[in-house]
């Protein structure tokens, strides 16, 4: 992702791949973060993230999530940790969940003066 001053908001460039363990039992998350909040969130039991949604609002120039969980077959949610930080405000990041994992869980911590 990149961050684009101009606008105080993060442009997202997902890149998703297929799994022959996911099952066909997935929902959508409530919003898991509220405006100008820090954000920590863990798809429930044995599912992963397969989808996210967000919507930015200018006021708060900022963003609310939600995660699209599915649970995941002939797979243990194990040995999962969180990495440190993975980005500073306004700087640009690029990350690849290892082979062999899932991504689970995301985090962000908000800061207004920041925006």
């Amino acid at each position: 992702s990149v961050h684009d001053n101009k606008h105080e908001d993060r442009l997202w460039d997902l890149t998703c791949g297929a799994s022959s363990d996911t099952s066909p039992s997935c929902s959508w998350s409530t919003d898991v973060n509220g405006f100008d909040e820090d954000m920590v969130y863990s798809c429930p039991g044995q599912s992963i993230i397969s989808g996210m949604y967000s919507y930015h609002n200018n006021y708060h120039e900022d963003r609310r999530w939600k995660f699209y969980c599915c649970e995941v077959a002939r797979v243990c949610k194990e040995s999962c940790y969180w990495t440190p930080y993975l980005n500073n405000f306004d700087e640009a990041f690029s990350w690849a969940v290892p082979k062999y994992y899932y991504l689970a869980g995301v985090s962000s911590y908000h800061a207004n003066k920041q925006e």
